[in-house]
């Protein structure tokens, strides 16, 4: 199904209602009631954990699912594009449920994900489940990015990460896959430095400046863990994906139709974070709410 996207921009929520303001190392950001994030300055939306195919990558498998999460998807990220307007478009990994997932698009979802490119850039963060690059969906592909001071990555380099959990329905590839990087773009049109490096260890030491650069990065956007934020309302837990930020490092939450989630309670995000106070901003209908993690359950 074609998309409509001058119908699609008349009948979305004004920005002012979707957007909530956020301070990274110093960097204004807008965090999107979709799950996308946007840094006004460079014109660039993020987005993470898309996902894609997840749906026919179960039928595979002999588990039936319906299978719209991928054209949901995009509608969704086509409607931020529709708000945002960027110039340059990242997805932060897990862009493909598994490796073939491009394979499997749909003729009408890779015209739509072509589609959304047009008079922009686009790139594509490997993830754990993607780690290779894909043919027929556009953009550049590299392990890692780095614009300014802010440093681009599917995970955080802030420690070890659990993958084993009910709360977090879905398997992590083989650790350790790497693939090969492009050279960084060229001309007038280059977004950033293309890096591969190895993280810092569980020390949380702040992420290496790279090649060229005077300035030390000084935050970090990663995806992978698909939080989730569970607060009582009336006596009722309500739980919704959510940005997590202690003002340094953020993990996106997942923007897949089908993706699951992971309660920011986790241990695992104490790994990130090295125990410091995070606040969550919780998805809401309409808005984004700013909660303190310790007031979530």
């Amino acid at each position: 199904m074609r998309v409509n996207w001058a119908s699609l921009a008349a009948r979305m929520l004004p920005r002012a209602q979707a957007q909530h303001d956020a301070d990274l190392a110093g960097t204004a950001l807008v965090l999107d009631r979709s799950g996308a994030l946007y840094w006004p300055e460079e014109g660039l939306l993020v987005v993470s954990d898309l996902h894609l195919e997840k749906g026919s990558s179960f039928a595979v498998r002999g588990s039936l699912l319906p299978p719209y999460d991928t054209h949901d998807t995009l509608v969704r990220l086509g409607e931020a594009i529709v708000r945002y307007a960027p110039r340059i478009v990242v997805a932060l990994g897990d862009n493909f449920h598994d490796n073939s997932g491009a394979e499997r698009l749909a003729p009408q979802d890779r015209e739509t994900l072509l589609g959304l490119q047009r008079g922009r850039e686009w790139v594509w963060i490997t993830g754990n489940h993607d780690p290779e690059p894909a043919d027929g969906v556009g953009g550049t592909f590299a392990e890692e990015l780095v614009i300014g001071t802010l440093w681009f990555r599917h995970k955080s380099a802030g420690g070890a990460f659990a993958d084993e959990s009910a709360d977090h329905p879905f398997s992590s590839a083989e650790e350790g896959t790497t693939s090969p990087l492009p050279p960084p773009l060229a001309g007038e049109g280059r977004v950033g430095a293309f890096v591969s490096f190895t993280p810092p260890d569980a020390a949380c030491a702040a992420p290496p400046s790279p090649a060229g650069e005077g300035d030390v990065l000084s935050g970090e956007i990663s995806g992978h863990l698909h939080p989730v934020a569970v607060v009582a309302v009336r006596g009722v837990g309500v739980r919704r994906r959510c940005f997590v930020t202690d003002g340094a490092r953020l993990v996106m939450p997942a923007f897949g139709a089908y993706a699951g989630g992971l309660n920011i309670r986790h241990s695992a995000f104490a790994d990130v974070f090295g125990g410091v106070s995070v606040t969550a901003h919780v998805l809401g209908d309409e808005r984004v709410f700013a909660i303190p993690a310790d007031r979530c359950v």
